[in-house]
């Protein structure tokens, strides 16, 4: 589920009901370079909730609240540990997976609502630089 605001994103991702266990905000600042700066918002948002949270922050090029559910299928992986390298790598991949396919069925509408192209990957930075030009 995604809900497109003025100037920020809203993304669910998990599977079951839609609930707010979890939440993470990615947004750019001036002191955070290239890479927008994350934090838990609400619930105990995992490290890989906030790092998917950010990616997709500085791919889509907007301030971005990521809910997860509290599932093993949603992207923070719920509350099973993760014993071995062979699983954190599968779960790495399918994590990278549903990050690509957001930014793949998003990108139409971020670029009808917030208009200026597709989001580039770069923070929005090459559209700006388009514009700019």
């Amino acid at each position: 589920h995604a809900l497109l605001f003025a100037k920020s994103a809203f993304v669910w991702l998990g599977s079951g009901d839609a609930k707010l266990d979890k939440v993470a905000l990615a947004t750019q600042t001036p002191y955070s370079g290239a890479t927008p700066t994350a934090t838990h918002v609400l619930g105990g948002s995992t490290e890989r909730d906030l790092a998917s949270a950010t990616r997709l922050s500085k791919k889509l090029g907007v301030p971005l609240f990521l809910a997860t559910s509290s599932t093993g299928d949603s992207v923070g992986g719920g509350a099973a540990a993760v014993t071995t390298a062979a699983e954190q790598q599968r779960q790495a991949q399918r994590q990278a997976l549903v990050e690509r396919a957001v930014v793949h069925f998003l990108a139409p509408a971020f670029e009808a609502h917030f208009g200026g192209g597709a989001p580039s990957g770069d923070g929005g930075t090459a559209a700006a630089a388009a514009a700019t030009q």
